[in-house]
C-alpha cells in the first residue's frame, strides 16, 4: 500500500498555493484597476458603518459585492477546477504529490472534484455574504461562513494524525500521496 503523504509536505503545497492565488488576485485588482473599486465617496460613505448597516443597502452590494466576488472567488474557482479536474494543485504537481483513493489507488475525477470543493466551500460561500441586503440573513451568512471556513480550517489539523487524512479527504475517501506510489 502506498504512503501517504504528512503534514509537512501538505503545508508546503497550502502556502505555495497561496501564493500562486494572491497573484492572481493581484493580477485581476490589476488587470481591471479601478473598475474592481467603488468611488472614493461610497468608501468613505461605508467606512462609517458597521457590516450589518452597509448590508442593507443594495448600492452597496452592487459597488462592493461584485468586485470583491471577482477578485477573491473567481481566482479561487479556478484555482479548484484545476485541482477537481487534474488531480492536482499547481504546487502538489511542483512538489510530486497527487490525490488518491483512501487505499492508495488512483481516484475519479468526480471524487477529486467533490474533495476540492469541500475544501474549498468556505472561499465560495463566504464572498456571497456581501450580495445579500437583507441584514438578518446577511447575519446567518456571514455566521455560517466563518464557522465553516473554521471547521475545515481546523480539520486540515486532522492531517497531524496517525491516518494522515485532512476532514475532507475523510469525507470523500481520499488522500494525499506521492504521485510515483499510487497505485
Amino acid at each position: 500500500m502506498a504512503n501517504r503523504v504528512g503534514f509537512g509536505p501538505r503545508l508546503a503545497a497550502y502556502l505555495i498555493d497561496g501564493v500562486i492565488v494572491w497573484c492572481a488576485i493581484i493580477a485581476v485588482y490589476v488587470h481591471f484597476g479601478n473598475e474592481l473599486l467603488p468611488s472614493q465617496e461610497m468608501r468613505n460613505k461605508f467606512a462609517s458603518l458597521n457590516p450589518f448597516q452597509f448590508a442593507a443597502d443594495p448600492e452597496f452590494s452592487r459597488q462592493f459585492g461584485l468586485p470583491f466576488i471577482m477578485a477573491y472567488s473567481l481566482p479561487g474557482a479556478v484555482y479548484a477546477l484545476i485541482e477537481g479536474l487534474t488531480g492536482a494543485s499547481p504546487a502538489k504537481r511542483l512538489l510530486g504529490l497527487a490525490i488518491g483513493t483512501a487505499d492508495g489507488t488512483r481516484t475519479t475525477r468526480r471524487r477529486i472534484f467533490l474533495r476540492t470543493l469541500l475544501k474549498n466551500l468556505w472561499s465560495f460561500t463566504s464572498p456571497l455574504v456581501y450580495l445579500v441586503p437583507i441584514p438578518q440573513l446577511f447575519r446567518v451568512l456571514q455566521m455560517l461562513g466563518v464557522v465553516s471556513g473554521q471547521m475545515l480550517w481546523l480539520g486540515h489539523l486532522l492531517a497531524l494524525g496517525e491516518d494522515r487524512q485532512a476532514l475532507h479527504d475523510m469525507v470523500c475517501k481520499t488522500a494525499v500521496y506521492r504521485k510515483k506510489e499510487l497505485r
